[in-house]
């Protein structure tokens, strides 16, 4: 039985430096409070594989729903304008 995949994409705006080094990081308790919001799904983070997140950019995360259903979101981390 093969593995069913589907690939979603979401984006995420954070405070950079001048670097494009985000302040903080994006942490699995991010993604899971992300998708809770726009989906009402409640994760565990045992469920999410996610690389290092430190600057903009794009990003793949794995998401295990069940053992043979993983989903993969595409990350976007996008610079937050600050209007002044």
């Amino acid at each position: 039985m093969g593995n069913a995949k589907l690939l979603i994409e979401f984006s995420l705006k954070r405070k950079i430096s001048e670097h494009n080094n985000i302040f903080g990081s994006v942490t699995e308790k991010d993604i899971i409070q992300m998708l809770r919001e726009m989906t009402g799904i409640t994760l565990e983070k045992s469920q999410i594989e996610i690389p290092e997140i430190k600057t903009t950019g794009v990003y793949d995360i794995r998401i295990i729903l069940l053992e043979n259903l993983i989903v993969e979101i595409r990350l976007h981390i996008l610079p937050e304008i600050i209007s002044s």
